[in-house]
């Protein structure tokens, strides 16, 4: 819908219009809220950017800036894209949200995942849900096996620790990484027998349900 120029959008039988600009380059070092026109006078505003904002560690730069910009920019709202995870910065009369992902990815795209749902009314009140939408849930799981000296303990004690992270887990399926940590005297038998442990805490995986255990370290 958008070029890389920013453009504005009526939408039809709407007192509304959608700013926005594509996603043109991998990287831009500089902000591109400068090209955003003004908010349309008597209209609900919407803005569409991709932004890192301030900036995090996790993520690369991209169209760098701050809350305080976006907000003096007018806009109702400012539907932001970059960084997975969902975050509301500014709240009325100009909201800027940061609505999360549906899915992840990879491990370290660990926890519940979600959209954010918005209502916008025509006296530009706006209101805000979070839903959970991921089919699969990452988790990294941290199994402390000190003082273990059974083999069966110690996929029993897996088997708990799995039991106990779904107790969290929002979507249907759960894939995980599993820590063996602690000081155990089967600690030379779990590295020299690494295929039978995989093997054996997969098992214990399924046998807690829609689980699958991902990597063992």
């Amino acid at each position: 819908v958008f070029s890389g120029r920013a453009q504005t959008f009526k939408v039809r039988g709407k007192n509304t219009a959608i700013h926005g600009m594509s996603y043109a380059k991998p990287e831009v070092p500089d902000s591109l809220l400068r090209h955003y026109p003004p908010p349309v006078e008597g209209a609900i505003n919407i803005g569409l950017l991709h932004t890192s904002l301030a900036g995090s560690s996790r993520h690369d730069t991209y169209s760098p800036c701050s809350i305080a910009d976006l907000v003096a920019q007018g806009y109702d709202y400012w539907a932001l894209g970059h960084i997975h995870k969902q975050e509301v910065h500014a709240t009325a009369p100009n909201w800027v949200v940061m609505p999360g992902i549906p899915q992840g990815r990879h491990i370290n795209e660990a926890g519940s995942k979600t959209v954010t749902l918005v209502e916008i009314t025509a006296d530009h009140e706006v209101t805000i849900e979070k839903r959970h939408t991921a089919i699969a849930q990452f988790e990294r799981i941290k199994v402390d096996l000190t003082g273990v000296l059974e083999w069966r303990e110690m996929v029993e004690r897996t088997r708990a620790a799995i039991t106990a992270k779904q107790s969290g887990v929002t979507a249907e399926h759960l894939i995980m990484r599993i820590e063996l940590t602690g000081e155990t005297p089967l600690s030379a038998r779990l590295r020299r027998d690494s295929d039978v442990l995989r093997e054996d805490l997969r098992a214990a995986a399924i046998d807690c349900g829609q689980v699958y255990c991902e990597q063992i370290t």
